[in-house]
């Protein structure tokens, strides 16, 4: 009742000053709308240092098994790469009993500006209904889509252009966060990324980590 007076308080000032109602009906919801932050976007842009305007988004992510190592790359198609199911060290392929866990970005930047290098400054695995951080995950092996497969990227991006880039990380220690309920709960990323020293940090939608295989 008391917030219901207020408003009404506020609705009836604006009219005896003759501003409108809309202008305070905007002011709530711009509010409202950022009072979340810009963290809660899965598409965030920037001006690097030399003018490149980037804009940034992930694509998807893969969850993988504790202790896997190698490739999670998909095609953006949708299909697997030809290298993704070449096995790893461990002899475990991507395409077999293991997953490995990664991530893919898209960078789009648009014309004006001198090319920035791309640094993944920080990867946080969250749970996506707190979004309590529950570990940080090390990125490696940038690699960038050239039509046909993913290949050695040098994180470098130039004017009007369009990378899909993929990371490899670093597996979650699921068996210290949260067992077999791991594969029931939703997780998101959050990723500090830098063009050249300028950051920004964007979240990727809610996902799940990858269901066991049946071998």
């Amino acid at each position: 009742m008391a917030r219901r007076l207020l408003m009404l308080g506020f609705m009836q000032a604006h009219l005896a000053s003759g501003r409108s109602l809309s202008w305070l009906f905007c002011s709530a919801a711009i509010v409202a709308c950022s009072a979340g932050g810009s963290t809660s976007s899965t598409q965030q842009e920037l001006i690097s240092p030399s003018n490149l305007k980037v804009s940034v988004a992930v694509s998807s992510v893969t969850l993988g098994d504790e202790g896997c190592t190698g490739s999670a790359a998909a095609a953006p198609s949708g299909g697997l790469a030809a290298a993704d199911c070449a096995p790893d060290a461990s002899r475990k392929g991507g395409c077999g009993g293991c997953r490995a866990s990664g991530v893919q970005l898209s960078f789009t930047t648009e014309a004006g500006g001198a090319a920035g290098k791309v640094a993944l400054v920080k990867v946080a695995l969250l749970d996506a209904g707190t979004g309590a951080e529950l570990s940080g995950l090390t990125p490696a092996n940038p690699t960038a889509w050239n039509g046909s497969s993913y290949a050695t990227w040098n994180e470098m991006l130039a004017p009007s252009s369009l990378t899909k880039a993929s990371y490899s990380l670093s597996a979650p220690p699921w068996s210290t966060l949260a067992g077999a309920s791991s594969f029931t709960r939703q997780y998101q990323l959050e990723i500090t990324v830098s063009v050249d020293g300028a950051t920004i940090v964007v979240r990727s939608a809610p996902v799940t980590r990858e269901a066991p295989v049946v071998t």
